[in-house]
């Protein structure tokens, strides 16, 4: 039981040294921090994921090509998006999960996804174990 709080990073960098140019697909610093109560039967927490900018200079020429179609004048934009979820467990064998997902309704894109747009996921389960 009690309060959790869980943090993640992630950096990559890569270069094609022949041609001193960076690869293709190295994504910006992106990472999340995820904070949960856990008391009894029940659970309540947010998650808060994050992606940095990456700069038009650090992509590939070839994907400097792509300017309008997958990236900005700029590169690729930061973004930050805040998810809640509830989690109940009546008994040993059920479990019923509540998340909403994006909370503010930001638009945002994953690093190398052709989806780009604003909107909310809202997801109800149940899990029954027999």
């Amino acid at each position: 039981g009690g309060l959790h709080l869980t943090a993640t990073a992630s950096w990559n960098d890569g270069r094609d040294v022949t041609n001193n140019i960076p690869l293709r697909h190295i994504p910006p610093v992106f990472g999340s921090v995820r904070t949960y109560w856990e008391q009894g039967v029940m659970d309540v927490g947010a998650e808060f994921w994050w992606a940095a900018t990456k700069p038009f200079n650090d992509l590939p020429p070839d994907e400097q090509a792509k300017v309008g179609v997958n990236y900005t004048p700029d590169g690729t934009p930061a973004w930050q998006r805040l998810d809640l979820a509830a989690i109940a467990r009546p008994s040993n064998r059920f479990m019923i999960t509540l998340r909403l997902e994006n909370v503010f309704d930001l638009n945002y894109r994953t690093f190398a996804s052709a989806i780009s747009a604003p909107g909310r996921n809202l997801i109800v389960s149940g899990r029954l174990l027999f």
